[in-house]
């Protein structure tokens, strides 16, 4: 899904630029949070 936006926004030339980093932006946004969760718990879990 996400190389899928990627390709597409890339496609257009201007707008790429205005999606390419708001969509980036919160996906990687999302994606930290999702990480930082997951090392939180596999920390709990190996203490």
């Amino acid at each position: 899904m996400m190389q899928q936006m990627s390709k597409g926004d890339m496609n257009i030339p201007g707008m790429d630029q205005m999606f390419g980093t708001g969509v980036k932006g919160k996906l990687g946004k999302m994606a930290m949070n999702r990480m930082v969760k997951k090392n939180k718990k596999k920390k709990k879990k190996r203490k």
